[in-house]
């Protein structure tokens, strides 16, 4: 039994599939980087900086890799950190930008100086869903996991 949260063009054929939230991509910066004085910027303006990022394994790294590639450009990674706390402070000490969802860096801004840039990219906007094999199989206390999920998500649509 497994439950999954998607984002963006994955194949869902064969999966019960329910709309769970939106989620938003932004820029985090040092409050003295460059872009840090724009209120908004396009993700290719930020690929002449270097990145903080998450694994190679995570879904964002290569959310953000494919992103690159499509505007046939490389994210040059100074380096790659296991959460996105420590990803923060590394982009707090202006060693370099990370993008983060929108959520994780404003809780993050909260205690840190970091400043959020929006995206003006239409991909920084995804749609999360939650997926399983078979909703009708699964267990109680997993089926209730899923309903309490979309009905969160569905409190929290804009």
């Amino acid at each position: 039994m497994d439950i999954g949260i998607i984002a963006g063009n994955v194949r869902t054929e064969g999966l019960d599939v329910m709309r769970y939230r939106r989620d938003r991509l932004v820029l985090a910066t040092a409050l003295s980087h460059p872009l840090a004085e724009h209120n908004s910027v396009d993700f290719i303006e930020t690929l002449d900086y270097v990145f903080i990022g998450l694994p190679e394994a995570s879904a964002i790294h290569s959310f953000l890799k494919r992103a690159a590639a499509d505007l046939q450009r490389e994210l040059r990674w100074r380096v790659q950190v296991s959460n996105f706390e420590t990803a923060c402070r590394m982009i707090e000490a202006n060693v370099g930008v990370g993008v983060l969802p929108e959520t994780t860096a404003s809780r993050h801004a909260k205690t840190m100086a970091l400043r959020i840039v929006q995206l003006n990219d239409e991909w920084a906007e995804r749609k999360l869903q939650v997926c399983v094999a078979d909703l009708g199989a699964l267990p109680l206390f997993a089926r209730k996991l899923v309903d309490l999920l979309v009905e969160d998500g569905l409190g929290r649509q804009d």
